[in-house]
């Protein structure tokens, strides 16, 4: 179990970089456009075909899965901790 939260991937590249373009879109209404489209979005986020949101989801997602790696990180430290004592 440590080992795989140690080398444990997460796929920022995917959506940082569109995410990051679509916050500067302030001069045409994307952004503002985009902000009404999460808001609507009914939760849990689903993914669809040609979605502006999906980058936004997979953020979230990101989110979601740093959250329980630490928690599991936070774990295994514990228990290793208590084989030493």
């Amino acid at each position: 179990m440590f080992e795989e939260l140690l080398f444990s991937i997460n796929n920022k590249n995917d959506w940082y970089d569109s995410v990051q373009q679509m916050d500067k879109q302030t001069e045409n209404g994307l952004r503002e456009m985009i902000i009404k489209m999460i808001k609507e979005e009914p939760l849990p986020p689903q993914k669809k075909n040609s979605n502006l949101i999906n980058n936004f989801i997979d953020y979230y997602e990101s989110l979601i899965y740093f959250k329980d790696w630490i928690v599991k990180y936070e774990t295994e430290i514990f228990k290793i901790l208590e084989t030493k004592n």
